[in-house]
C-alpha cells in the first residue's frame, strides 16, 4: 500500500478520535517501512501522529518524535497547521514545573528556530508564548541555564514582539478588578536586561535599558523601577558613579526597600562619600528587622567603619554579626570576611536578634549621637500568638496575613516562616516575632519569623 493512502486512513481514524488505533497503525505500516524523507515530506500525516499522542497524553513521545526520530527543523516546515501543532506540543510539555525534559542544546537552537518563524509569518501571539515558557523552563532547572536564556532571547528582535497588554480578571479582596499584564516587549526587556547583568555584560545591558526606555509604550508592576536599576548598577561597574548615583537616588524617591538603601549605601562608599554611605547602611540594617539576606549589607556596614578612623570596635560588631548569620544559616564563611575577623574580639555572648539589636543602637548613637531622628528610633520586636486568616499567594513566594490574639493583622511572607511552605494554610496555629514599619505614610505591622504554635524546642 502507498503512503499517501495508509496516511489517508490514519487520518481518517484521528477525526475518529481513535487515537491508539492511528498510533498502531502509523507503528506497524509506516515506520520503518518507508524513507524517513518519505515520512518528513508527508506533513499532514506529522501533524496527526502529534496530534493523536498529545490527545493520549504522551506528551515526551511527541517532542522525542518531532526532535530524534523524524528531525524535524522548523526551517522545512511549509506546512502552518504542522508548524502551530509543534509549537503547541513545546508550550504544553516545557511547562516550567515538567521534570520530564532533560536539557539538551539542540532544543535550544529548534526553539530559536521555531520562534523565528512564527514571528515571519505573522504568529506574534504564539511566538511569545514559545519563547517566554521556554526561558521560564530554562530559568527554573538548577542552576538556571542562563547562557541558553540569552542565547534565545538575542536571537530575537524585541520590535517584533507584540506591544499589546493583555487584561485578565483577578479577585482581591473580594472584588472583580481588571489587571492589565507586561506585553512581550516589556517582558523581554525585562529579562534580557537580568540576564545581562547577571553575566556582567555590563555595556550590553545599559544599551538594552535605554532601548527597552525608547520602545516600550508602558510599563506594567514597577519594571521600570527595576530596569532603572540595573541600568544605575551597570553604569556604577562602568565606573559611572555621579550618573549611577543621580539615577539610583531617583529610584530610592519610588522604593524604599532596604537593598536600594543598601545599593545606595555602596555607591556613596565607593565615591568617598563616607558619612552618607554610613546613614544609608544603618537605615538599611533598620528597615524591615532583621533578615538574614542582610548579611553582605552588615559586612559592607563594617566596611564603612572600617574605613573610618576610630571606629574599628563597631566595625568588628558589624563584621561578628556578617559571621552569626552565616553561621546560623549553615552558609560557608568567605576568606574575606575570615581575613576581616582576624583581628577583632568576640562579641558572641548574646543570642542572634539581641546581638543585631544591640548593634543598631550602637551604631546609631556613633552616627548621630543623642539627636538621632525619630526615623532612626531603635525597631522594637513584637513577640506573640495568632492564626493564619489569609493566605494571598502560596508556594517559596507566597505571603498572607496572620491575625494576633488582639486582633492586629501581621503581614507574613513563606520565606519567613519556619514551616514547611505545603502546611501554610488558613487556620494555623503560629507564633511569630513582628515589627511595625511605616508603609506609604500608614504603619503596619510585618513578621520577621514565623514558627508553628505546636513546634517543639525553643525558637532562637
Amino acid at each position: 500500500m502507498k503512503l499517501n493512502e495508509i496516511a489517508r486512513q490514519i487520518v481518517k481514524l484521528r477525526w475518529d478520535s481513535n487515537y491508539s488505533q492511528a498510533l498502531e497503525m502509523y507503528k506497524e505500516q509506516v515506520h520503518g517501512h518507508f524513507a524517513q524523507e518519505q515520512i518528513v515530506a508527508h506533513q499532514a500525516l506529522l501533524n496527526c501522529i502529534i496530534d493523536c499522542l498529545k490527545k493520549t497524553e504522551k506528551l515526551k513521545e511527541a517532542i522525542a518524535m518531532i526532535e530524534n526520530v523524524w528531525q524535524i527543523v522548523p526551517d522545512q516546515i511549509s506546512d502552518k497547521n504542522l508548524q502551530r501543532n509543534v509549537a503547541w506540543t513545546y508550550f504544553f510539555g516545557l511547562a516550567p514545573n515538567n521534570i520530564q525534559f532533560e536539557h539538551n542544546k539542540k532544543r535550544t537552537l529548534q526553539l530559536k528556530w521555531l520562534v523565528s518563524n512564527l514571528l515571519l509569518n505573522n504568529e506574534q501571539q504564539l511566538a511569545g508564548m514559545i519563547l517566554f515558557r521556554y526561558t521560564d523552563w530554562l530559568m527554573m532547572q538548577k542552576p538556571p541555564l542562563m547562557e541558553d536564556v540569552d542565547h534565545i532571547l538575542q536571537s530575537v528582535d524585541p520590535q517584533q514582539l507584540s506591544h499589546q497588554c493583555r487584561i485578565v480578571q483577578t479577585t482581591i479582596k473580594g472584588h472583580i478588578k481588571d489587571i492589565e499584564l507586561a506585553s512581550d516587549q516589556e517582558k523581554w526587556f525585562m529579562l534580557s536586561t537580568k540576564i545581562l547583568y547577571s553575566q556582567a555584560k555590563y555595556d550590553e545591558c545599559i544599551d538594552a535599558c535605554n532601548r527597552a526606555f525608547g520602545m516600550v509604550q508602558k510599563f506594567h508592576q514597577g519594571n521600570q523601577i527595576w530596569i532603572s536599576r540595573r541600568l544605575a548598577l551597570s553604569m556604577k561597574q562602568k565606573g559611572m558613579g555621579a550618573k549611577a548615583i543621580e539615577m539610583m537616588e531617583t529610584i530610592y524617591q519610588k522604593k524604599k526597600d532596604w537593598f536600594i538603601e543598601k545599593e545606595l549605601a555602596e555607591l556613596f562608599f565607593e565615591n568617598r562619600q563616607s558619612h552618607k554611605a554610613m546613614q544609608m547602611a544603618i537605615l538599611a540594617c533598620e528597615k524591615g528587622g532583621y533578615s538574614e539576606y542582610k548579611v553582605g549589607l552588615f559586612e559592607l556596614v563594617g566596611d564603612i567603619f572600617h574605613a573610618t578612623k576610630k571606629m574599628e570596635q563597631a566595625a568588628c560588631q558589624a563584621y561578628t554579626l556578617a559571621a552569626m548569620v552565616r553561621n546560623t544559616q549553615n552558609w560557608k564563611l568567605t576568606e574575606k570576611l575570615r581575613e576581616k575577623l582576624e583581628s577583632c574580639q568576640d562579641f558572641t555572648a548574646q543570642g542572634l536578634t539581641d546581638y543585631y539589636q544591640a548593634c543598631i543602637v550602637h551604631w546609631k548613637k556613633l552616627v548621630y549621637g543623642d539627636n538621632a531622628s525619630p526615623t532612626t528610633q531603635s525597631t522594637q520586636v513584637h513577640k506573640g500568638i495568632g492564626k493564619v486568616t489569609r493566605v494571598l499567594n502560596t508556594g517559596s513566594n507566597g505571603d498572607g496575613f496572620i491575625t494576633d490574639e488582639q486582633g492586629r493583622g501581621i503581614y507574613f511572607r513563606f520565606n519567613k516562616c519556619q514551616i514547611a511552605n505545603e502546611l501554610i494554610c488558613e487556620g494555623l496555629a503560629v507564633k511569630f516575632h513582628a515589627i511595625e514599619i511605616d508603609r506609604k505614610g500608614k504603619k503596619v505591622w510585618n513578621a520577621i519569623k514565623v514558627f508553628e504554635k505546636n513546634a517543639q524546642g525553643k525558637s532562637k
